[in-house]
């Protein structure tokens, strides 16, 4: 593991336990305590962790994602393409995961205007809760955890633990980047934890992400190309990500 690699999980690992003592990650990675130290400081003069005596926290009050309700009506018109065609993927009968992005609000108002019979709906959104809460025909799975205002969710340790102990046929996720090279990245690195959870325990993972979001990185790495089944998307996707991707993209241009 090279240093970046080595910090990319550092970050990782502060994001989810708000703490990180050096002489155990000195264990974890197989280094020494300065190099973990000299790994704190760059990390800290980057911005993303405050070092403290015998180790490091998380940067408090430090906005690594947009707020649910100021992302929630950019792109408006694309995410409801794009929930259009994600919503045919459902079948009656499943159970499904869904996460907190706006995006994936758009296809629980989607999920509601279909009138299934038969769904279970796992997710963390409080927003995604409101929406098909006493919806006939849908029993919903609410993921405890620490909650976030800004998201509007539930995150953190316990409610990783929740996905863990939970199967899905089908997950359902957005995100905040998806470069060629890079893959699909967000900027938060408790929510990646929760998206990376939410892939593990699904029978099938689906990607719903406008245009917008094409050609940006962020710093948590959610996965590669490979993890998930579909990558849906609007009309207006790069030709070069079409090209790249090939069968791996579903692009909608229907608004119903």
């Amino acid at each position: 593991m090279n240093c970046s690699e080595r910090r990319h999980k550092i970050l990782e690992k502060v994001e989810i336990e708000d703490f990180v003592d050096v002489i155990k990650l000195a264990e974890i990675y197989n280094v020494s305590d300065v190099t973990i130290r000299n790994d704190l400081k760059v990390l800290e003069r980057q911005g993303f962790l405050e070092r403290t005596h015998g180790g490091a926290s998380k940067v408090r009050n430090k906005e690594y994602y947009p707020s649910i309700s100021a992302v929630s009506s950019e792109n408006l018109m694309s995410k409801k393409m794009i929930a259009t065609e994600a919503v045919k993927l459902i079948s009656d009968g499943d159970v499904i995961m869904i996460d907190v992005s706006s995006t994936c609000g758009e296809l629980a108002k989607c999920i509601k205007k279909q009138k299934f019979q038969n769904l279970v709906i796992i997710t963390n959104s409080f927003r995604t809760h409101a929406e098909l809460m006493n919806v006939p025909g849908i029993e919903l799975i609410f993921l405890g955890g620490r909650t976030n205002n800004q998201m509007e969710c539930t995150n953190g340790e316990m409610t990783i633990n929740m996905v863990n102990n939970l199967f899905a046929d089908k997950t359902f996720l957005g995100t905040n980047g998806i470069d060629l090279k890079a893959g699909v990245t967000a900027c938060n690195f408790e929510e990646t934890a929760i998206k990376k959870a939410m892939i593990a325990n699904s029978t099938k993972s689906y990607l719903l992400v406008d245009h917008s979001k094409f050609g940006k990185t962020n710093i948590a790495l959610v996965s590669n190309f490979e993890s998930f089944d579909r990558i849906i998307t609007d009309n207006r996707v790069p030709k070069d990500y079409i090209d790249a991707l090939g069968d791996k993209l579903l692009v909608s241009d229907d608004i119903k």
